[in-house]
């Protein structure tokens, strides 16, 4: 298995629907802060339509040497018709004390947050915070 599949396959076992709700507060495989460089931990997820219609992870994290908080945003788009996907993954942030208890509060509202049709309010929320965050990096590579 290459290196980005085994890393994939990681992100999955961490972010993935089979997850069991424990999950918040575990370290996220190679996720960095980009101000001190200590290790970022998920504190909650929520799955999404990304604007070309491919499944989007919308996740909060926290950094644990800083206590900043960010938003991940990671879309797998493409593979119609035997075409290679590209994983984009874009780290935006960070949120001022209060916009991170507002993404917290908006991600444990949603009633179902692995249904990537789920039309709660949460959704709409995130999407226009993202929008008015900086985007601190963007890692694309290709998928399976």
């Amino acid at each position: 298995m290459g290196l980005c599949r085994q890393a994939l396959a990681t992100l999955w076992a961490c972010w993935g629907a089979e997850r069991p709700p424990e999950c918040p507060g575990t370290a996220v495989f190679g996720a960095v802060c980009p101000d001190c460089q200590s290790a970022l931990h998920r504190l909650a997820r929520v799955c999404t339509i990304h604007v070309t219609g491919d499944e989007r992870l919308v996740i909060l994290l926290r950094c644990n040497g800083c206590g900043r908080h960010y938003l991940n945003d990671w879309v797998e788009v493409g593979g119609w018709d035997d075409t290679p996907t590209e994983v984009v993954d874009r780290l935006f942030g960070p949120l001022d004390p209060a916009g991170a208890e507002q993404a917290l509060s908006a991600m444990q509202s949603c009633p179902d947050p692995n249904d990537q049709h789920c039309d709660c309010l949460c959704h709409g929320a995130l999407d226009r915070l993202i929008d008015r965050l900086p985007c601190r990096g963007v890692e694309a590579q290709e998928g399976r």
